[in-house]
């Protein structure tokens, strides 16, 4: 009886520390998901915190807010969460903390920049490169030192500010440091953005 007993005990054990090694690797395969499926995002022109994707008509963009009376006293300035921008090159328009971009004598967005939050990330000193690529762990990506015609959305040159960089087909999604502290995210249309 005591054999039985012992078996009995010997093989609920066995079955236990089976289950709990199963949940382990369940556990770990959790975390290795990615964040956001980047592939499709990328496909679509898309940062999930951004209104209008990429490719989206300047136009359709002024309209959305045409409701709106431009302020007489600030020029380029629609609303309180719009402002238009004009450079040598290109135009911005920035809605809120992001900011769409289209080269002059085109008129479609063709680079939106995050300056807050974009792909669930906080822009600020909270955010490292390595919090970006345990995110994605199943993209490939490129590190390297970003010029500083990239970082086009700031308005003084910066040193030392590396990118971590997505890449699907025309679509490039940029993640810049300096310190490997998160400054900006940027998605662009390599096709279209031909200023860097």
């Amino acid at each position: 009886m005591k054999k039985i007993i012992s078996l009995l005990l010997a093989l609920s054990l066995l079955v236990c520390f089976a289950g709990c090694k199963e949940k382990e690797i369940q556990k770990e395969d959790e975390n290795e998901k990615d964040l956001y499926n980047l592939s499709t995002y990328l496909q679509n022109g898309e940062i999930p915190e951004a209104e209008f994707k990429l490719g989206t008509s300047v136009q359709y963009i002024k309209d959305t807010y045409a409701e709106m009376e431009p302020d007489e006293a600030e020029p380029g300035h629609y609303h309180a969460d719009i402002y238009e921008i004009e450079g040598n090159r290109s135009v911005c328009l920035q809605v809120g903390e992001i900011m769409y971009y289209y080269e002059k004598g085109t008129d479609t967005v063709s680079s939106i920049v995050c300056l807050v939050n974009g792909f669930g990330f906080e822009v600020s000193e909270l955010t490292g490169k390595t919090d970006v690529i345990k995110a994605f762990p199943s993209y490939k990506y490129t590190e390297r030192e970003a010029a500083n015609s990239e970082l086009y959305f700031i308005p003084s040159e910066m040193e030392n500010c590396t990118v971590i960089t997505y890449t699907e087909g025309n679509r490039r999604l940029d993640f810049f440091f300096q310190e490997d502290n998160l400054i900006g995210i940027n998605l662009v249309d390599t096709e279209k953005w031909t200023l860097t």
